[in-house]
């Protein structure tokens, strides 16, 4: 089965401060209707699940903190970098279209991307940063 198509059946939903188990319910119900499934994800060291996991497609997989023992992202599908613990703010990225939008200054993230073939543009996050606000927090997509 391809990846992507793997990721988009099961949808992992990150338990922790942010989110409780009642919007890890409705969440769950609303991905039923359309015959996905969810994985609840304790998330006990950050704040939310994509500041240590994120996936940017074609089977690339960023991990960090706690994530990097997670066994779902230890299944066997994915190319998997783990961002040092310096860079683990730069782990928490979005991508959309032909590019991955990143916080500036993580240099290992970005090669890492880089490598995998991605476009990178770099914004300025450390204001945000101060008060856990990451890429994925300011992004509305549709």
């Amino acid at each position: 089965m391809h990846v992507a198509h793997v990721i988009l059946q099961r949808g992992a939903v990150g338990r922790s401060r942010c989110t409780n188990d009642e919007g890890f319910r409705q969440f769950s119900g609303f991905l039923a209707e359309w015959g996905y499934t969810a994985e609840r994800v304790p998330v006990e060291h950050i704040l939310h699940l994509k500041m240590g996991g994120t996936y940017v497609e074609d089977g690339n997989l960023l991990v960090s903190g706690e994530f990097k023992t997670k066994p779902a992202y230890r299944c066997g599908q994915f190319n998997i970098f783990e961002v040092p613990e310096e860079e683990a703010y730069g782990a928490d990225c979005v991508r959309i279209n032909d590019y991955v939008v990143m916080a500036k200054g993580y240099p290992r993230v970005r090669a890492q991307l880089e490598a995998w073939g991605h476009k990178i543009i770099e914004v300025e996050m450390t204001e945000f940063e101060k008060i856990d606000g990451s890429i994925t927090c300011l992004s509305l997509r549709w």
